[in-house]
């Protein structure tokens, strides 16, 4: 077993409600004070990633299912996704404005939340909506290996999640698929050869276990799933525009990095409990969001970081009352 998963194994303790004193003893770090509070202690988990990220349902599930079953845990779940944004740098000419790269902010990211592991999933972008192309397929490589190799050298491990299937069906229902030779591609009028293009992606995703610390599939399973539901179901999807997956797209995501972890779970939760961690989760991500600074228009503000962690902690108060 390579040393750095030895490393991120010693996180499987902290998920899995162990004391932080093994954690600590096997990854031959401490972990430290970084909660929310001057008296807590918890690992900062970051999660980086385009709109599915950002939307944030399933990273709200995990934060959920953390507090609920490992409260001593006390981890802290940022999400730092961004609507639109790439690993590849790449942007579609149509697109409404350059589409965010983060590689631009990755530095500001972990200089600000100092994490000890990062999330990381793109790929739906990443070939902006055209058909393959080993140019795009390479920038999507290279983006990868300099937003993992930043992540590693600040000691945090790595954790590469595959991107989701590109779900042609409904787009093609809508008239919104361009034959090979189209005039243009983008977001609105995708290739009809996308799905490929994205599994090509996760493909390659899958096989970067010396480069990660640990490489979670979500794609396979999620196109597994959506391939026995129209088997009585020809309609069914995940995503209504083939990209943005929907609740239940949101909880096989979890579910299955859950898995990866050795957990099964159907995360199930009460109402009210989802609806104060979607709060907290949301305020910590436009907070973070604004002060580490991204370069897409029209995302709200967040709040300062300090009024951010005094309405996430009161939040976190309410929840874990219950």
């Amino acid at each position: 077993m390579k040393p750095r998963l030895n490393a991120i194994l010693a996180f499987f303790p902290i998920w899995l409600g162990v004391s932080f004193t093994l954690a600590q003893e096997i990854e031959r770090k401490p972990l430290g004070s970084i909660g929310l509070g001057a008296n807590r202690q918890g690992a900062t988990i970051v999660f980086l990633g385009d709109s599915n990220t950002y939307t944030g349902t399933w990273v709200s599930l995990l934060d959920a299912w953390q507090m609920n079953e490992i409260p001593t845990a006390q981890l802290r779940l940022l999400n730092l996704g961004l609507s639109s944004e790439t690993a590849s740098g790449l942007s579609e000419p149509t697109h409404p404005f350059p589409r965010p790269d983060v590689k631009t902010r990755i530095d500001s990211v972990l200089e600000k939340t100092k994490p000890d592991v990062v999330f990381i999933c793109y790929g739906m972008n990443d070939g902006i909506y055209h058909p393959q192309s080993e140019e795009r397929f390479q920038a999507y490589q290279t983006g990868i290996r300099e937003v993992v190799t930043k992540v590693q050298k600040t000691g945090a491990l790595v954790v590469l999640i595959t991107p989701p299937i590109f779900d042609a069906l409904p787009v093609r229902a809508k008239g919104k698929l361009q034959k090979p030779g189209a005039e243009r591609y983008s977001w609105e009028f995708v290739s009809d050869e996308y799905d490929q293009v994205v599994a090509q992606y996760a493909s390659w995703i899958t096989g970067q276990t010396r480069l990660a610390d640990l490489v979670i599939d979500i794609h396979t399973p999620m196109k597994k799933a959506v391939m026995m539901a129209r088997s009585s179901d020809p309609s069914f999807t995940f995503a209504g525009d083939g990209i943005h997956y929907n609740q239940d797209g949101h909880r096989l995501v979890a579910k299955t990095v859950l898995e990866a972890f050795g957990v099964k779970t159907d995360l199930s939760f009460d109402a009210e409990m989802m609806k104060l961690v979607t709060e907290r989760q949301k305020v910590l991500r436009d907070a973070y969001l604004t002060f580490c600074g991204h370069g897409r228009p029209g995302v709200p503000k967040g709040k300062s970081i300090e009024e951010a962690m005094r309405e996430a902690d009161a939040l976190e108060s309410r929840i874990r009352k219950r």
